[in-house]
């Protein structure tokens, strides 16, 4: 939604649900699509759920709840896009194949550039129909780019050579975030992948947009999501032998 970008591209307006950690079920969404008729309320025509979840600190969508979504938007006559930027995380934390997740979602992209490696690139995939409505709007709105083939190429290899080491990511994590709920003044989100949120508790002290800059200064990125939460990513390019010294690094600064 950065930018306007759903309303000035599509004319769509979104409705937000309000889940646990990004994951909302068919309750939350019957309330939300708004299938009453009436010349004032907007008519739902698609339903996105992103997996994993990203703000929800890389929480897995069960495939139990994936499914229930798509058996009532589908019976009202609804689409289902999966925003699936980790979704193969999903698949290494759960060992469910990526065909299940999407076996019944009308449309679904995955992102090369994330936790797979690749400098850049990702797919959309959905119907012949869907798929040719989505090249005339690529093209209509300028996304054009020729002697693409040594993108695809990175793509193809994080495919062959990367998707198992996915597992790294989520120990990283999970380690990461058991040497940092060690400390007093910090709670933890619950790790499932690969996304780490932690959340400073103590109000008397600097807050989490003047720990980013701190940290930013020391070579650490970390993404403040608001002033008491910080999100952290693993990803390829992180070791593991660099966790202690990050963990060191980030308590050294906290007031004590």
């Amino acid at each position: 939604m950065a930018s306007g970008m759903i309303g000035g591209l599509v004319g769509a307006q979104p409705q937000i649900i309000e889940g646990v950690r990004g994951i909302f079920n068919v309750d939350q969404l019957k309330q939300a699509v708004g299938l009453n008729s009436g010349y004032n309320i907007a008519k739902a025509t698609v339903v996105s759920i992103e997996q994993t979840t990203n703000l929800g600190g890389g929480a897995v969508w069960s495939l139990e709840t994936i499914n229930n979504i798509c058996e009532y938007t589908h019976h009202h006559g609804l689409k289902v896009h999966m925003d699936g930027s980790r979704l193969l995380n999903a698949c290494i934390a759960t060992g469910i194949k990526a065909s299940s997740y999407c076996e019944h979602v009308d449309s679904v992209s995955i992102d090369f550039a994330k936790g797979l490696g690749a400098p850049m690139g990702s797919v959309l995939a959905g119907s012949q129909a869907f798929i040719d409505k989505a090249w005339f709007y690529k093209f209509q709105q300028g996304g054009v780019m020729h002697q693409a083939g040594f993108m695809a190429a990175a793509c193809i290899y994080a495919l062959d050579h990367n998707i198992q080491r996915l597992s790294q990511d989520h120990a990283n994590a999970s380690y990461f975030a058991e040497r940092l709920s060690q400390h007093h003044d910090i709670e933890v989100m619950t790790v499932e992948t690969n996304i780490v949120i932690f959340t400073l508790n103590r109000r008397d002290s600097f807050d989490a947009y003047q720990l980013h800059q701190i940290l930013l200064q020391k070579g650490i990125r970390l993404l403040a999501l608001n002033d008491r939460q910080l999100r952290a990513i693993f990803h390829m390019d992180i070791q593991t032998k660099s966790i202690d010294k990050i963990i060191k690094i980030i308590i050294g600064v906290l007031p004590t």
